[in-house]
């Protein structure tokens, strides 16, 4: 998800809470991945089991299997803990924004189905709220008595991805722990309302924000800031595995985690996640129409480009009908550019070409697996939809789709991000 009205959360002096030397910390992602009657079913054990403590030895993962399908979820989420004594909440891993939002006791229109959970204040001994007396709420407004926000994301909805979603509720600190890191005090956003149909929070009503720019409060600056992981480092891999599908490291990159060489690039996006972009070749043809800049994204579920690059995209597979006949393009009165999806062979997907996007000292590389899906809402069963889209405002996002393939890192401390090709033994399986 791309937060572009967050508000930027105030670092508030609390007490220091006490910590041992700090390792990285290692854990597994859940994601609804697998259909129902697979090995990793998605039914009440599982979330019971997804409920229980962290399972870890020193510096170890933490495993949480979970079942379900790519959609429609389109996220990747891990458990946090929250408060005194903890409360325990499923979280969106998201690089498109920076603010911890969880839902509130009372909320309206979040969801409460397991294994999602309400934040109740008055149930943690260490939670803080903030009348609008302390400080004048010089960041938010005051809303009810308290100093609130109010955030709107982009792609929130994987079918729209320029239609807004919002959340809004009022502040609040208390300690927050990720497997083995923390606690830290956090100052996050409790959600007291959400708009209907926020179509990414339906199974998963939270979000993690990992970006961290400048007077920021998320989750894993505070861990980094209060000591509790030993760099200002996180990397993300996405892969089903034996337990799970994914895992994310704090604080250094695991190097189980890389089947071979992690390659850097800078981040030039000052507290965002963001790549300068040398452009995109379909096939060996150059795409044109494309900017000069694109987003990493762990909330946006696959490929967005400007409607100039998506329309050069739609041309040079046009072309390529004279010669290879693509299955949901070629002879077709609407097409996947349309929206319309296509039963296909494994052999007719093997004909379509392998996308490459560059970056300044690597390049990406995505197969036609990678980009035609299985499972979108409302498609009937077994038919593939383009998982590329087209985003306004100046904005291009690389989403899961083209991180599946890889390592990132996201090395806030020396400004860069990193790609290294992912271990399938061992992502997802720690």
């Amino acid at each position: 998800m791309r937060s572009y009205a967050a508000i930027a959360l105030v670092a508030v002096a609390l007490c220091g809470v006490a910590a041992a030397a700090p390792s990285i910390v290692t854990m597994p992602l859940t994601k609804q991945l697998h259909p129902a009657g697979s090995r990793f079913p998605g039914g009440p054990a599982v979330q019971q089991a997804m409920s229980k403590a962290s399972l870890a030895t020193g510096s170890g993962p933490v495993v949480n299997p979970v079942g379900g399908s790519i959609w429609p979820v389109s996220i990747f989420w891990s458990f946090i803990d929250i408060g005194t004594p903890a409360q325990k909440f499923p979280v969106a891993i998201d690089s498109g924004s920076f603010t911890l939002n969880v839902p509130t006791k009372g909320c309206q229109g979040c969801i409460t189905k397991a294994p999602n959970n309400q934040y109740d204040a008055s149930a943690s001994s260490t939670s803080q709220s903030y009348p609008c007396s302390f400080g004048g709420c010089s960041v938010g407004s005051c809303s009810n008595g308290q100093c609130s926000y109010s955030n709107t994301y982009e792609t929130c909805d994987p079918t729209d991805p320029s239609q807004p979603c919002s959340i809004s509720g009022p502040f609040y600190s208390d300690v927050v722990s990720w497997g083995e890191a923390g606690p830290v005090n956090v100052t996050f956003g409790g959600i007291s309302d959400q708009t209907a149909g926020f179509y990414q929070f339906a199974t998963v009503d939270g979000v993690c924000g990992m970006a961290s720019p400048s007077g920021s409060q998320s989750v894993f600056g505070q861990l980094v800031a209060q000591g509790a992981v030993p760099s200002n480092e996180w990397a993300l891999c996405l892969h089903e595995g034996s337990t799970s599908n994914g895992t994310i490291s704090l604080g250094g990159v695991d190097q189980r985690l890389l089947d071979g060489e992690m390659k850097y690039t800078p981040d030039t996006g000052f507290g965002f996640y963001q790549m300068n972009f040398d452009g995109m070749t379909v096939g060996g043809q150059k795409l044109s129409g494309l900017g000069e800049t694109i987003i990493i994204d762990s909330g946006t579920n696959d490929l967005l480009i400007s409607q100039e690059g998506f329309d050069s995209l739609k041309q040079v597979m046009e072309s390529m009908c004279s010669s290879t006949k693509l299955a949901g393009v070629c002879g077709e009165s609407k097409t996947l550019f349309d929206g319309a999806c296509f039963k296909m062979t494994q052999e007719e997907i093997a004909m379509f070409p392998n996308f490459t996007l560059s970056v300044p000292n690597i390049d990406l590389h995505m197969t036609p697996k990678d980009y035609l899906l299985l499972g979108q809402p409302d498609i009937p069963e077994g038919e593939y939809c383009l998982g590329v889209g087209v985003i306004g405002g100046g904005m291009q996002i690389i989403g899961d789709t083209t991180m599946q393939n890889y390592v990132v890192a996201f090395d806030v401390a020396n400004t860069r991000i990193g790609w290294g090709p992912v271990n399938k033994d061992t992502c997802g399986s720690l």
